[in-house]
This record gives structure tokens, sequence and C-alpha cells, in this order.
């Protein structure tokens, strides 16, 4: 079984400054190319992350409090 990578993403709200994260993690090295899924392991509280519908890669985070889209 390969290792995963993760990663850090920090998340400002453009409507109401609400600051947090988002932490990812996929697969590293070369096994990415049979397996894809990037997961969300962890997101500050206040933030949800939903997959658009028809992709299984890419979310979609947006501010609980002003259902505005955070940019990623």
């Amino acid at each position: 079984m390969s290792s995963r990578d993760h990663y850090k993403i920090a998340l400002v709200c453009p409507s109401c400054a609400k600051i947090g994260t988002v932490h990812f993690s996929e697969l590293d090295g070369y096994s990415y190319m049979s397996d894809r899924t990037t997961r969300l392991e962890e997101i500050t509280e206040g933030f949800v992350a939903e997959r658009p519908p028809g992709n299984k890669e890419d979310y979609v985070v947006r501010c609980e409090a002003c259902d505005v889209g955070v940019p990623i």
C-alpha cells in the first residue's frame, strides 16, 4: 500500500473574512495514476466541503454562515 501526501490549504471567506484550513490527502508518487482519489481529512468548523454532482475528484468549499463559495 502506498503512502499518502498531505496538504493543508488556508481558507478565507470572501464575504465575512472567517479564517480556517482544510486538510487533504492523496496517493503519492506514481500511485496516483491508478487512484486519483483525493480525501478530505479535516476542515475547520464553520466551513463545508462538498463534491459537485458528477465530479468524483474535486471539492467545493463554502462558508456555512454566509453560504458563499470559498476559493481553494
